[in-house]
Parts: structure tokens; sequence; C-alpha cells
């Protein structure tokens, strides 16, 4: 009961409009729960049939699985990306595994165009985030922190071409 009231109050103090929480043990939910609201102009009641977009918690999801086939031997911190991934702009496979996880390879943000961030598009699929990496870096690697969508996007890639699965598997 406390958890919802707490939800309550921080939606109400950092003015957002809903939240969806579910908590699982085993494997298995034990306990979902919507607060707030779907939309604004309507006050319709956001529902756990909700789905929100993951957007950067799934950097983490990346990382983590970058970091596993590190300790498995599988691939190096120091590997060059291009020697996973094929078909990118030469100065982007020259970018190192590190560098992209550092947010420190150079690459563009979100790509040269970004409709998703506006929701009137879909995030790119594998073609249109490969048309992008075939596109030269915008900054020189290494030179500072760069923000890059498209640099965890690289990496689900990295991931797809040395487990022989796709991402979502």
């Amino acid at each position: 009961a406390y958890g919802g009231r707490w939800i309550d109050y921080q939606l109400q103090a950092t003015e957002q409009p809903g939240c969806v929480v579910a908590v699982a043990k085993g494997g298995k939910v034990v306990w979902e729960r919507a607060f707030g609201v779907a939309d604004l102009r309507t006050g319709d009641a956001l529902t756990t049939a909700h789905r929100f977009r993951v957007a950067s918690h799934s950097k983490t999801f990346t990382a983590v699985g970058i970091m596993k086939l590190q300790e498995a031997g599988r691939l190096h911190l120091d590997d060059r990306i291009g020697t996973h991934v094929p078909g990118l702009h030469a100065l982007v496979a020259e970018t190192t595994i590190a560098q992209l996880l550092a947010h420190a390879s150079g690459l563009m943000r979100d790509g040269t165009r970004s409709p998703h961030w506006q929701v009137r598009a879909p995030f790119f699929d594998a073609a249109a985030l490969r048309a992008e990496l075939a596109l030269p870096l915008v900054l020189d690697a290494n030179s500072r922190f760069k923000y890059s969508n498209l640099g965890f996007g690289l990496l689900g890639l990295a991931i797809e071409a040395i487990t022989g699965e796709p991402y979502a598997s």
C-alpha cells in the first residue's frame, strides 16, 4: 500500500502523467499496477495494458550482453567493431567496442533523421540503422563524450553477429 501512495506522490511532485509498475518473483509477475493518465487531453486512465518505449533502458541490456561476451572470450573491448560487423563506413569500422560503450566513438546521436523521438515513426530497423552506419563519424573517436543511440544499435548488431541470434532473443 505504501508503494502505491509513494508513486502517486512522485507523479504529483515530478509532474509526470503516469507510470506502470510491475514486480516479478521467480519469473512470474506478482503485482502490477498503473498510476495516472495515459492521455492528458482526455484524462483517460493509464492501464497495465499500455506499453512504453524502452528507449535508453535497452543500453543496460546491451552493455551486459557485450560484457558477457567479453567474459566468455568471444570479443575484447579493444576490438574494432568492423571485425564483427561488416558494411560500416571505414571510420566507423575502426572504432572500438570500448569507445562505443563509453559514448566516445564519434558517432552521431540519433542519425540524420530521427522522427522516432517525435513518435512519428518506429525506431530504426536493421536496414535503416545500417544506412546510418554507412555514414562517417561526426567527431574523431575519443575526442569527447558524444551520446550515441546509433552506437548502441551498432553494439546490438555486434551481439547478433557474434552469437548468431537476433538481439531480441
